[in-house]
This record gives structure tokens, sequence and C-alpha cells, in this order.
């Protein structure tokens, strides 16, 4: 009997280790496909301000596009790309970024108005700002004076600071706030931001609702929200320096969504002429009219891959070595 219960007990710890993490990113994966919609190098010694909406403090150095001189800006975005031919749709937005001193904080943000005037400080939730000062856009705070070591994600729509949907992301390994590779996915109910090429957190948008994922795809954030639908993408600072470089914009084409393949037309076969039967002849029978036009057969549909078989395979394997073992005892108990 005890050789039973340990070989029992030793087919539940393999199927324990055979059942995979149930967890997974909830992000989007970038892809390179996608055309690209807008890029600056800054190569140039003027900005380009077809695109950038300059404000004070603002200027290119060193063939880096610099924020602020350390001074107090209360401007909102300093910089930001608004397109004549419409918002950024379905697209990924990188860049590369050096910080310098900051008193305050410093980051870029998503879905922001036009006009960033004084009224609308974007960013800096969790810095030295009033809670009653107002936001409007997404935002991401790379580097917080007194919040060191996490980047602050915000979400607001004309809202005081203090209602904001806020909450910090603790540092990637090897990333100080101060330098580094940004890309965020913005599919418009889903938001991704990567930190140096690694998933850090995924935003989940409902209706006036945020839920906000790690990269294991574990909950670390949900609440009510207020967020613009669209909106230019842009840099903000204050009481600090922040210095980009090689600001790309692209359309974003999912890397594992295939395209159904097209069907071949395909002709219909010519039915041969039929001669008229003489008398004497048995009556040809007709040949069946093929279709104008052959329908292309319809591709299989694949179900969405699912746990659910696996852990019912698991919980009925579980029953039957249940099972025997009761058996088995019964059986020992009926002989004695």
């Amino acid at each position: 009997m005890k050789k039973i219960i340990a070989i029992a007990i030793c087919v539940l710890m393999l199927i324990a280790l055979a059942v995979p993490s149930f967890a997974e990113s909830k992000g989007k994966t970038p892809s390179e496909s996608g055309a690209v919609l807008f890029e600056d190098d800054f190569s140039e010694d003027d900005i380009d301000l077809e695109y950038w909406t300059k404000r004070e403090a603002v200027g290119i150095e060193e063939g880096m596009l610099r924020l602020g001189g350390g001074n107090w800006i209360q401007e909102g975005y300093a910089a930001n790309v608004i397109p004549d031919d419409g918002y950024f749709e379905n697209y990924i937005f990188e860049f590369d970024f050096e910080g310098g001193s900051c008193g305050c904080y410093y980051g870029f943000g998503l879905r922001a108005p036009d006009n960033c005037s004084s009224e609308f400080n974007n960013g800096g939730r969790f810095g030295i700002p009033s809670a009653s000062e107002l936001s409007t856009g997404i935002s991401f705070d790379l580097l917080i004076n007194g919040k060191s070591g996490n980047i602050g994600v915000a979400l607001n729509y004309g809202t005081a600071n203090g209602d904001a949907a806020q909450f910090l992301v603790a540092y990637p390994e090897g990333f100080d706030g101060k330098s580094g590779h940004i890309t965020v996915i913005d599919t418009g109910d889903i938001v991704t931001l990567l930190v140096n090429g690694t998933e850090l957190v995924t935003l989940e948008l409902g209706e006036e609702y945020v839920t906000a994922y790690n990269a294991e795809g574990e909950k670390i954030f949900e609440g009510e929200a207020t967020f613009p639908e669209e909106g230019s993408v842009g840099f903000y600072q204050r009481a600090g320096i922040l210095k980009v470089d090689n600001v790309k914009i692209r359309e974003y084409k999912d890397p594992n969504a295939t395209e159904a393949p097209t069907a071949a037309p395909t002709e219909a076969p010519t039915q041969a002429p039929t001669d008229a039967p003489k008398a004497t002849d048995v009556p040809a029978t007709e040949a069946p009219t093929a279709e104008a036009a052959t329908k292309a057969p319809s591709g299989d549909k694949t179900a969405k891959g699912s746990n659910t078989g696996l852990i019912i395979g698991i919980v009925a394997g579980v029953v039957v070595i249940a099972a025997v073992i009761a058996a088995v005892v019964i059986a020992k108990n009926k002989k004695k």
C-alpha cells in the first residue's frame, strides 16, 4: 500500500511540474514592418517647426533636442509632434534620451493637447507640483525627484493631478532613469511601455477605466480613469534637463497576425459541344452545368489557444489516481 501511495504522489508531482505558468504578458510586441510616419535625429541646427511645437528653453544641442535649462518650466509639454493630416493611430513611438539634473521630473506623454499652456502640466503627478494643477494625456515620468527608482504613470483629461489614476512601476534592471531607449505601442485600447527593449507595463484602457499589468501579466493597478482617445506625442520637464534623440513614429503591425491567403480565381470548365443525336443513336445525356465561378474553400477556423483543456485533463488525472488509491484501500480492507 505504501508503494502505491508513493507512486501516486510522484505522479501528482510530475503533473504539477508539467503545468505551465498561466500568467502571460498582456503587452504588444514591437514590429519592424510598419511604415515610418515620422522621424527626426536632430542633425539640423534648427527645430523643424512644421512638426514640432517649440516652447521656451527648447533647442538643439550636440545633435539632440534639449528641453529645459535646469530652471523652473511650467509650460506642460515643452515639445510635441503634431502631424498635419491627423493624429497618429495604432503606432509605435520610440526615442533615446539623456537626463541631467532634475529638481522635479521629466518624461514623455501620449494623447497630449496641441495647446499645452501652463494650465496643463502634463506629467509630474509624483513630484513637487500641487495636486490641484490640471493635466491632460497619458504621461510617463521617467525620473521623479523624491521617488527614485520608479517610473510614474498617470492618466488625465483636464482633471486635477490629485484626482488622476496614477501608479508607480519599479525600474527594470540596469535602468537608472537618466538614459536609455524608450518604446511605447499605442493601439487605442492597449498601451505597452518597453524600456531598453524590455516590456515594463501594459495599460488596458476601457471606458473611463484602466487596468495595468506587469511583464508577467500580473495586475498591478486598476481603477477609474479619464483620458483622451487621441492627441499628440511629446516630451516635458520641470526644473530639470531632458535631451532626446532619434525620435521615430511608425505604424504598428501585429507580428503575430496572419493574413488569410487569397484564393486564386478558378475558371469554370468549358463544356464540350455535343453533336445532335441521330435518330438511331441513343439520346445523349447532358453533362451537369458548371457554376460560372467556383467559390474558394473557407479556411479552417483555428480556435484561440486556451488552458481550459489542460486544466480539465489535470483534474481528471487527479480524480483517476484518487479513485485507484481508494479502490486499493478498499480491497486491502476486504482481505483483512
